[in-house]
């Protein structure tokens, strides 16, 4: 039996997030699990941004609309966008910020908002 999960993992410092990198990439090598998308975002103390990358693709091109990052940006424009229909501007600038802040950059456009990474 197959069950899809969707775990989070919080490192203290970014050698042991890219320990725990290693450690996922072994597993699925080895078949212990199956692994269908993987994010990881490195924020090194002192750093403006931080640093996303994507497991299983390379460059940051990859990590795009059809990936967990791209759902939840997604999500995150959906909210926005109902805010401003709302005229709730400022619940829809602090997402924006907040999307910001993870490195993404938003761009309003006739057709609806578009995303792309830093």
């Amino acid at each position: 039996m197959s069950t899809t999960t969707l775990a989070v993992w919080h490192y203290d410092t970014a050698m042991g997030a890219a320990a725990g990198e290693v450690r996922l990439k072994d597993l699925q090598q080895q078949g212990a699990v199956r692994v269908v998308d993987t994010i990881t975002v490195t924020w090194v103390p002192g750093a403006e941004e931080p640093h996303l990358g994507h497991l299983l693709r390379h460059g940051a091109a990859s990590i795009a609309r059809a990936s967990m990052l791209g759902a939840l940006v997604g999500s995150l424009l959906d909210q926005r966008q109902s805010a401003r229909a709302a005229k709730d501007f400022a619940t829809a600038d602090a997402i924006r910020d907040q999307i910001k802040a993870a490195g993404i950059e938003v761009e309003d456009t006739p057709t609806g908002a578009s995303w792309s990474l830093r």
